[in-house]
């Protein structure tokens, strides 16, 4: 971490990328005199050392590290190897080729990792409930033109992996639901639900999502209301006594 943050602030990336002279063969002859030029080590070291340090305090090597934007720290936090360093400008960026942009299968290693760091009452961090909903709300855009393959590594997931219910804990997704119908509050705590953000539940792809992830979805059409025994409510029938008059010339208006 020091070495590069040194480095990127105070140097040009052209120094280290520069081609370089090899040596070789008998003494005396071009080989050894004039030599030939070679593609510099630093490039290669990048890509093949783990040399690069990241948020998740482990050095990896320069194609598996996200870039340190803004919004890819804010969703990745300690989680996934972000580039722990200075902001690069586009020197820089060009000689790492950092990876810019978050891809199905870290959101998927996201929602594992979180899973696994929960407090000493098994519940969310609260730094991380808004990190599962920015999770969610990324998958719900991209679910829409998701391929065959992108399908089947979510679902294979989804066989073992928890997603966030709203007891703020998690659970497997195969027993997850969702109540597409209403407030799940009416099935008192009968079920485990997904915990979801108002604006991700306005999602059109919402249903396609559910699906993906294996979380069964109810609907009120699915329920019948059985009453267990009849009782005349005579508290009620004098209410409606008085009310029906008014309700009759309201009517009539």
């Amino acid at each position: 971490f020091k070495f590069w943050s040194d480095y990127i602030e105070n140097f040009s990336p052209n120094i280290i990328k520069a081609p370089t002279t090899a040596y070789w063969g008998f003494e005396r002859r071009p080989g050894r005199t004039r030599g030939d030029h070679v593609e510099n080590f630093v490039p290669w070291f990048i890509k093949n050392i783990k040399c690069i340090p990241t948020m998740s305090d482990k050095c990896e090597v320069a194609p598996s590290v996200l870039i340190n934007s803004a919004d890819i720290k804010a969703i990745s936090g300690k989680y996934l190897p972000v580039f722990n360093g200075p902001e690069l400008i586009a020197d820089w960026r060009a000689f790492f080729n950092f990876r810019t942009s978050l891809e199905l299968l870290d959101y998927l290693d996201l929602f594992s990792k979180i899973s696994v760091d929960i407090d000493e009452k098994g519940n969310i961090k609260n730094d991380n409930y808004k990190r599962i909903q920015s999770i969610y709300s990324a998958l719900l855009l991209q679910c829409a033109n998701w391929s065959a393959a992108d399908i089947a590594e979510v679902e294979n997931w989804a066989i073992s992996g928890l997603l966030l219910n709203t007891n703020n804990q998690f659970s497997e997704c195969t027993i997850v639901k969702y109540f597409i119908d209403g407030n799940e509050a009416i099935f008192q705590e009968q079920y485990c639900f997904i915990q979801l953000s108002a604006e991700n539940k306005n999602s059109p792809n919402l249903e396609k999502f559910l699906t993906h992830f294996r979380v069964q979805v109810l609907r009120q059409s699915e329920f019948d209301l059985i009453h267990t025994q009849e009782e005349v409510c005579l508290d009620l029938k004098n209410k409606l006594r008085v009310i029906i008059p008014y309700f009759k010339i309201w009517i009539e208006h």
